[in-house]
């Protein structure tokens, strides 16, 4: 992987992060070394175009689960406000043969109970998590990701990466 912008290997910008996932199959360098990434794409909330975001992401037996951390901002992610107006979105996912597979998902967002369980197990499956809690006065909400069979829109597919 080529240096990020920060005169670094650790990809710096979303753009950067997006590229070299899927150069290398979902393995992101840097600071994101080991970290369970997944691209996730969702149509913006107003304007309906495709965005790409990468988020860290936990398997559940029953779908992939994001948080709305926003890196310790105070304010929701894009992401959030895109998939809870419109909630079919894409993911791509390293898949258990080591290459990234691109599916469509329903998003749900939990409730608030489960939510602060799960956000829990992530800060045990990575502690860097913990300090989103203590920066950030609201809540963290979580989302299920479930796969689904409704086909993505084809725009959906487009490179887009911005919010």
């Amino acid at each position: 992987m080529g240096q990020g912008s920060n005169g670094t290997d650790a990809p710096r910008t979303n753009d950067e992060v997006i590229e070299a996932f899927r150069a290398h199959n979902g393995q992101v360098g840097g600071i994101f070394t080991g970290a369970d990434l997944v691209l996730l794409t969702t149509h913006g909330a107003r304007t309906g175009r495709p965005r790409t975001t990468p988020v860290a992401a936990m398997h559940q037996p029953d779908g992939i689960v994001v948080f709305a951390t926003n890196a310790g901002s105070q304010r929701d992610p894009a992401w959030l406000f895109n998939l809870r107006a419109h909630p079919i979105v894409e993911l791509e996912a390293p898949g258990s043969d080591g290459v990234v597979e691109r599916f469509g998902a329903h998003a749900v967002e939990v409730a608030s109970a489960d939510a602060i369980r799960l956000f829990d197990l992530q800060v045990r499956a990575d502690p860097a998590f913990a300090a989103y809690r203590e920066r950030i006065s609201r809540p963290i909400p979580a989302v299920m990701l479930r796969r689904t069979e409704v086909p993505t829109e084809p725009a959906l597919l487009d490179d887009s990466t911005r919010s």
